[in-house]
């Protein structure tokens, strides 16, 4: 009886798993050619309820952009390719499940990321400021 609960169990948690990972690969996939262009994204962003929280996308080298000051995964930050059109708006940080995100640049001012893990159900949403004067 005991073999039959925990063979239930572990159906139920690989569907739930696999429920998951197709609405990340959903996500993902319909954003995976996106990008925006470098100089809309480089620089600093502030969580839009407190400017004590700030992230940085900072390019490194010719092809990778990562985020300074969210860690993500092993404690690793999130990073993003690059080519000559900009940055591709689909980011990941080492880990397993890997941890990804999404950038949605909402106005030139104003950026959501979307961060989550492979086997969660919801991602969670930050919305970011950019306090420059132009």
């Amino acid at each position: 009886m005991k073999n039959i609960f925990c063979f239930i169990a572990m159906l139920i948690t690989f569907k739930t798993n696999v429920f998951c990972q197709v609405i990340t690969y959903e996500i993902w996939k319909a954003n995976e050619n996106k990008q925006i262009a470098l100089n809309e994204i480089i620089g600093d962003w502030y969580t839009s309820d407190s400017i004590q929280s700030k992230i940085s996308f900072v390019k490194m080298g010719k092809t990778i952009v990562y985020i300074e000051g969210k860690k993500g995964g092993v404690g690793s930050p999130y990073s993003f390719r690059v080519d000559q059109k900009g940055i591709f708006v689909n980011g990941s940080a080492a880990n397993w499940p890997p941890f990804y995100c999404t950038l949605f640049l909402l106005d030139k001012n104003l950026l959501e990321i979307k961060y989550w893990t492979f086997s969660a159900p919801k991602s969670t949403s930050i919305v970011y400021k950019r306090m420059r004067i132009d």
